[in-house]
């Protein structure tokens, strides 16, 4: 009885090890899977210079995206591309990067509102307040976000928007836009952080070969519809 006893454990031991080996390996296929297929479409493979910057950090990055909570299409495929770009920024930068998602205003009541607004408009962080239109009947509502990250490096801090356009593009093309420039202005305002003192160079990604130029701001209203 003993023996038996003794074979069965053997067997359940064995059986929950496969089961383990399992589970892990769908994760890493998952992960490995996702990032083929970002790498594939040529959308978020980090060009060589973010690379060797990200690996190179000597201080923590940490970076607060202030786009959480419920948002229009565009608004989560806008944050939804800046968790994957942070993230392959994460693969390079290991623990060195950190980064959140916060909606600075959340549970917060009038007074505190605008006390908040002032510290990020200080920081160049200015709110962006959506029309959104929920079908005809119905009309529009309104919501503020701040569609913007602040980024801290070695005691100090810059910030970005995350929908500089150009003006003549349509709301969807302005989203998409910001899409493709993320890996730039995130590896700009590190590098400015890590070079503070040297002339604000020009740091254009080999993917999308693009120029540093002066943008547009979009205007401070956007009509989007759910």
């Amino acid at each position: 009885m003993k023996q038996n006893n003794t074979l069965k454990n053997k067997i359940l031991t064995r059986f929950a090890l496969v089961i383990g080996i399992l589970v892990l390996i769908n994760i890493v296929s998952t992960r490995l899977h996702k990032r083929l297929d970002v790498t594939a479409e040529q959308r978020f493979s980090l060009s060589e210079p973010t690379k060797k910057m990200l690996r190179s950090l000597k201080e923590d990055v940490v970076i607060e995206v202030y786009l959480k909570g419920s948002l229009p299409a565009g608004f989560e495929r806008l944050r939804e591309g800046t968790m994957d770009v942070l993230q392959e920024f994460k693969e390079y930068g290991g623990n060195r990067i950190k980064f959140s998602f916060i909606n600075p205003i959340e549970g917060k009541n009038d007074a505190e509102k605008q006390a908040i607004y002032q510290t990020l408009s200080a920081k160049g962080i200015n709110p962006v307040n959506l029309k959104i239109q929920r079908d005809e009947d119905d009309g529009y509502s309104e919501k503020i976000i701040f569609p913007s990250a602040n980024i801290a490096y070695n005691q100090k801090e810059t910030s970005i928007s995350l929908l500089e356009s150009h003006m003549s593009m349509t709301p969807d093309e302005k989203l998409n836009y910001a899409q493709s420039l993320l890996e730039y202005k995130f590896a700009s305002a590190i590098k400015q952080l890590i070079l503070p003192g040297k002339k604000k160079v020009a740091y254009v990604t080999k993917r999308w070969r693009l120029i540093a130029t002066i943008l547009k701001r979009i205007p401070s209203t956007i009509y989007d519809k759910m």
